[in-house]
């Protein structure tokens, strides 16, 4: 199991060329791949706990 941080953003889109924010929530280095400018918006922070054991097949 581990923990993971994930925030929403606020990145430019240079399509719409203006600042937009996120409607899901990523990890930054996730979300900084597609735009290197974006920032975390405060108090959006969440802990998320993913398993990563597989689930054992039932038969």
């Amino acid at each position: 199991m581990r923990t993971v941080e994930v925030f929403n953003f606020r990145y430019f889109d240079l399509a719409r060329s203006r600042w937009m924010t996120s409607r899901e929530k990523a990890e930054v280095t996730v979300f900084r791949q597609q735009y290197p400018d974006a920032f975390p918006l405060e108090y959006t922070r969440e802990e998320r706990i993913i398993d990563d054991e597989p689930l054992p097949l039932e038969q």
